[in-house]
């Protein structure tokens, strides 16, 4: 199976910018009715409304189960849509080896809407389409007739859609609508040169939006990628620029200064994996403990907020105890991902998805700095090599034992962690106010549409004179 990466287009008109000549600069239509539909409000008095069912037709079109069972197919599940970008990615299989829900035939100017979880927004036009498409039979395909693809599409991503498709669903873990509610819910409908009007406009503005963020997106690679470098830098080479350097006799470390040690993680550190999980008491004394597992754990910090718990005896609780201080560091998953933990309830244990770290009695190492150099092996993509022929990656206790470390002296370990706390915080800072600045501009065209598709401003001249 092969995946395919495919980018697509994709709250409120109240965060859009307003002037006396209306919202965004552009003024509103000369006459309004009501529409009679509380998240559309007024709209121009000349504009129509329908039930999309009578403006669409609804699921056309599905693969037979006599379809050849070596049928190449590109499909796209909930999870290939992005409720920004649309559709990003498919997944290239035969018929014989797709789900049971790779059903739905879509074409070219079709917009597919999510019946599950409805509450993620995975809305998309279909554009540019591979040969073959299939979609999940969560979707609702909707192909317009008697009206313009992209403006419809505009519609029914417009966040008053959504969230009327989000009221309408049944469930609380798992919510989901029937096509027909959907075909059920009326959209407003210009008529077909307005609606043209209105699409190339949209079109235009935001694949200016979509341009500035594609280059913040850029910026916050290149600052990871400089995070990543001043890590690997300062673990390996240290914070003098001056200082000897050795063969380490190390192929992911490479050089590193001539007084500086290499040896391995278990004789500096006491490593320790967790308990595997115990569901109930198997014996008298076993108490109920709050416990970590992986996905508590991102690179740097560790997330105990909210905690499952899970049985333990007496004489285990000391052994897999976690407490402040202390490096947590996933087995599987990503392996190698770790963070230092700063506050856990009492009594908390750890799951043997994660080890516990901490500094061995007789070693010089700390666990601060050790993070920083797990973070530059895992950057040298040392877990993928010695992982190349597993399912799932697994950083075990052997190879945690065995992982040869530089061991420069507990002054200079001290020092190089202070530098990366200092100098990481200032990239992470960075970072944040890029994707605050993001998040912006996806209100911003949010509620473009929005202004756009309700009629809250008249786009035709503008879209007319600057296409």
């Amino acid at each position: 199976m092969t995946k395919r990466m495919i980018r697509s287009p994709g709250n409120p008109v109240a965060n859009f910018p307003q002037s006396s000549t209306g919202i965004g600069g552009y003024a509103p239509y000369s006459d309004y009715k009501d529409s009679g539909i509380e998240w559309l409000g007024k709209i121009p008095a000349h504009w129509g409304m329908k039930r999309l069912k009578y403006s669409a037709f609804i699921n056309s079109d599905t693969l037979p189960e006599t379809t050849d069972p070596d049928f190449v197919m590109s499909y796209i599940d909930i999870g290939n849509v992005d409720p920004y970008f649309g559709v990003v990615s498919s997944e290239e299989m035969t018929f014989q080896n797709a789900p049971s829900r790779a059903r739905r035939i879509v074409h070219d100017g079709d917009t597919i809407i999510s019946t599950v979880r409805t509450y993620l927004g995975a809305i998309a036009l279909i554009h540019d389409l591979t040969p073959n498409t299939i979609v999940s039979t969560g979707f609702a395909t909707i192909r317009p007739h008697k009206s313009v693809p992209k403006f419809m599409s505009y519609v029914l991503r417009e966040a008053g859609f959504v969230g009327e498709i989000v009221a309408r669903s049944v469930g609380v873990s798992y919510p989901a609508v029937n096509a027909s509610e959907v075909g059920d819910i009326s959209i407003p409908l210009p008529d077909l040169r307005e609606q043209q009007a209105i699409a190339t406009y949209l079109d235009r503005e935001t694949k200016k939006i979509d341009a500035l963020i594609e280059k913040q997106e850029q910026l916050i690679n290149l600052l990871k990628e400089k995070r990543t470098a001043l890590i690997s830098h300062a673990v390996t080479k240290g914070l003098n620029p001056d200082a000897p350097l050795k063969d380490s006799g190390i192929e992911w470390l490479g050089e590193i200064p001539a007084h500086w040690g290499v040896t391995a993680a278990k004789k500096q550190f006491s490593i320790q994996l967790g308990k595997m999980l115990q569901k109930s008491p198997t014996r008298r004394g076993d108490t109920e403990v709050p416990y970590l597992k992986a996905r508590h754990v991102q690179w740097f910090s560790v997330d105990a907020s909210s905690l499952p718990t899970m049985w333990i005896g007496e004489r285990e609780s000391e052994k897999y105890c976690v407490q402040e201080g202390d490096l947590v560091v996933c087995e599987g998953g990503e392996g190698g991902r770790c963070g230092l933990v700063q506050k856990v309830p009492d009594n908390c244990i750890i799951q043997n998805a994660l080890h516990r770290v901490r500094e061995a009695k007789n070693g010089e190492s700390r666990v601060e700095y050790l993070q920083y150099v797990i973070s530059a092996v895992s950057s040298a993509k040392w877990f993928d090599a010695t992982n190349s022929k597993a399912t799932i990656a697994h950083f075990t206790k052997d190879k945690f034992n065995e992982l040869s470390i530089p061991v420069p002296s507990h002054a200079e370990q001290c020092s190089i962690a202070t530098f990366l706390d200092r100098e990481t915080a200032k990239i992470d800072t960075l970072i944040s106010k890029i994707h605050q600045t993001i998040e912006l501009q996806k209100e911003s065209r949010s509620a473009l549409i929005t202004a756009a598709v309700t009629g809250k401003m008249d786009v035709r001249q503008k879209s007319i004179s600057t296409a």
